[in-house]
């Protein structure tokens, strides 16, 4: 016959106070990620109007050295107009390089201070003290 033994209760008990402590420490968690988003999405809106930006510039680069190149009556003059939009083309792409770094630079402390907060004892993210 199969021998049957109480067992004590190892549930813990949540009073009202530990609940709504929790429900306290989950929303600020659910408010960090939220503002956290919004701030990845502002950034990401900004790099997006900043590389639309770029885009156009190119092209109007580009329009523009074909009309000088079109317009160019000798060797040495096609030769300048090639120079010029070397170098501006040299300077935008450096200037793209430098965009890169801080769009990615950015993204990155974001991201970063958001998980280094979460987590914080006593700290803004609410973790565990």
């Amino acid at each position: 016959m199969a021998h049957s033994e109480a067992r004590p209760e190892n549930k813990a008990k949540s009073t009202p106070v530990m609940a709504s402590e929790l429900a306290a420490m989950g929303k600020k968690r659910a408010d960090e990620l939220v503002d956290m988003q919004r701030e990845m999405m502002e950034r990401l809106q900004d790099a997006s109007r900043t590389w639309a930006e770029r885009v156009q510039a190119e092209a109007s680069l580009a329009s523009s050295f074909a009309a000088k190149l079109t317009a160019a009556r000798s060797v040495p003059e096609a030769a300048s107009v090639v120079q010029e939009w070397t170098s501006r083309r040299m300077e935008m792409a450096a200037a793209d390089a430098s965009r890169v770094m801080t769009d990615t630079q950015n993204a990155i402390q974001t991201t970063a201070r958001f998980w280094t907060e979460a987590w914080q004892p006593n700290g803004k993210g609410g973790g565990i003290s």
